[in-house]
């Protein structure tokens, strides 16, 4: 589609008589999450119980899946930029069935020598159904790696109650196949024939969850629709408007990323400026397009897209490339992408305390020394 678009009629003209469950590839914007088991409920009495059952988790799941996840984060918070040292975390095996293990370390890259130098400064660990952190076996705690522990056994905590984007996605995804739905990829949709058997119930689901976990005013939550796309008719406009809006603020958000990323290497060539620069110009055309569709958050993806071409145009010509002063602290407000990368903002709470270690006879090895 190539001719500008003021309003959602043109939009809504293709697609009548069928139902969008609008999730646009999976995000949800600013969305912090929400219980699992009211989740669950949700779906379940919706009659979606096996794409319910992605809620269900368990301790070693959640610490497993918070590792994954966060780990990288928790270290660059907990990391100090002017040390020689880095930290990390590792899996470690553990004796006798007992649960999964990690090591927080710290890393230090001794000149002239080829192996780092690790050193154990905290752990995670598994016993039962319970999460703890806790010093090293031997030697003592480092409190950067204990801080790093901490909270990534707090997020794990957090995550066996709480289900974030991640664990969402996975659930409605489950539910739109449940209900025979099928991708509308063109606007990163879902698209259900209305009469056929699960469109109805998904509509439910859809129209519960956007009224439960979904502020229109702020565009934040789990924003979800599922409407007959009907001329005239406000659901259908706001769904399709969703879908634009998303769409190009995925590629300014993709855009800005490269170039903050290519303003801090010195050997990127002058034909990936110029293929950058034209990129910024099929963003500016696609918003172009929508311009009428879009409001105020139009007028500001044009301008990060118009001030990025700026940077490339310059850096094509031979002069540096210059981040806008916008730029480092950029967000699109419309993208969960990076706060789902960040821990969760979790509630203050004791941390519970590390079963005593009690030392083993010789021939029974601590299940717990790392």
């Amino acid at each position: 589609m190539s001719s500008r678009i003021e309003t959602a009629e043109a939009l809504v003209a293709d697609t009548q008589g069928r139902t969008i469950a609008y999730e646009c590839a999976g995000r949800y914007p600013c969305f912090r999450g929400a219980s699992r088991a009211a989740l669950k409920d949700c779906f379940e009495r919706h009659g979606f119980a096996a794409s319910g059952a992605r809620f269900d988790t368990t301790a070693e799941n959640a610490l497993s899946e918070a590792i994954q996840r966060y780990s990288r984060v928790a270290i660059a918070k907990y990391s100090n930029p002017r040390s020689a040292s880095t930290l990390s975390v590792t899996e470690v095996p553990v004796e006798a069935g007992h649960a999964r293990a990690w090591l927080v370390e710290s890393v230090e890259k001794k000149p002239g020598e080829r192996q780092p130098t690790r050193t154990p400064g905290a752990r995670i660990f598994l016993s039962g159904d319970d999460i703890y952190a806790a010093p090293p076996v031997d030697g003592p705690e480092i409190p950067a790696c204990a801080s790093v522990a901490r909270e990534l056994r707090a997020a794990a905590e957090w995550l066996q109650t709480t289900a974030d984007t991640t664990v969402v996605s996975r659930a409605m995804t489950a539910a739109y196949s449940e209900a025979g739905a099928f991708p509308w990829i063109n606007r990163g949709s879902y698209v259900a024939a209305e009469g056929r058997p699960g469109t109805a119930r998904l509509v439910a689901l859809i129209t519960e969850l956007r009224s439960t976990y979904y502020d229109n005013a702020t565009r934040c939550g789990l924003r979800l629709s599922a409407v007959p796309i009907k001329s005239g008719e406000e659901q259908s406009v706001q769904a399709l408007v969703d879908a634009v809006l998303d769409e190009v603020s995925g590629k300014v958000d993709r855009l800005v990323g490269k170039l903050r990323d290519e303003s801090e290497r010195s050997n990127v060539r002058a034909s990936t400026y110029a293929t950058r620069r034209d990129e910024c110009q099929e963003v500016l055309a696609v918003i172009s397009q929508y311009r009428g569709l879009m409001g105020e958050w139009g007028e500001r993806f044009e301008r990060f897209a118009s001030d990025a071409a700026g940077a490339y145009n310059a850096a094509v010509s031979g002069q540096s490339l210059e981040l806008p002063e916008w730029a480092a602290d950029y967000s699109s407000a419309t993208s969960s992408e990076e706060a789902d990368a960040a821990c969760p903002v979790l509630p203050a709470a004791p941390v519970a305390e590390a079963p005593a270690t009690v030392e083993p006879e010789p021939s029974e090895p601590d299940p717990f020394a790392i």
